[in-house]
């Protein structure tokens, strides 16, 4: 069960990187409503074409896990406050994440640090560096309004640029089962 974990685990570093280029919680910028939102993303490897491959390798095992990986996996993530789903990632979004009036916490993914963001009317821009995995880029997140915002980022790591396309929705105000990022 170890071997079918481990291409799981490097697919959701990396969603969960793809997360830290859509962070929830929006510094003095436009709100966002709060409660459970889906983010689906889309990554490219320019650099190493092969890492595009054993993604799409990565995604088609995910649809055919076995239920027991599946499950673990999705408690491991829970625990950071993702789901799964077939489309990408859910999470939930708690109101004080949604005001706008904060800027992100450091400890909402402990291993990377913001730098330069700020605001120019809905659009904000930023760089970060992340300690694990290694890696630092920039992003741009568009709130074209409430209840959906997009993110684009490039990041340099030592296996090369991984650039990301995130486009979230707002799904419901009730999150489940689901509990916000810390």
């Amino acid at each position: 069960m170890r071997d079918q974990v481990a291409p799981f685990t490097a697919l959701a570093a990396l969603s969960l990187a793809g997360l830290l280029l859509a962070p929830p919680a929006l510094a003095a910028g436009p709100s966002i409503e709060p409660g459970l939102w889906e983010v689906q993303s889309d990554m490219q490897t320019p650099d190493r074409p092969e890492l595009a491959a054993q993604m799409a390798k990565a995604r088609e095992q995910m649809k055919n896990m076995p239920p027991e990986v599946r499950k673990m996996m999705e408690q491991q993530l829970s625990k950071s406050g993702v789901g799964l789903t077939k489309n990408g990632i859910r999470m939930c979004v708690s109101p004080e994440q949604a005001r706008g009036d904060r800027p992100p916490k450091t400890e909402e993914n402990p291993h990377c640090t913001h730098s330069q963001a700020q605001w120019s009317g809905n659009t904000w821009r930023g760089e970060f560096v992340c300690t694990q995995p290694p890696g630092k880029g920039s992003f741009e997140t568009v709130v074209i309004d409430r209840k959906h915002y997009t993110t684009q980022g490039t990041m340099q790591t030592q296996q090369g640029t991984i650039k990301t396309r995130n486009e979230a929705r707002w799904l419901q105000a009730d999150c489940g089962t689901l509990k916000p990022a810390r």
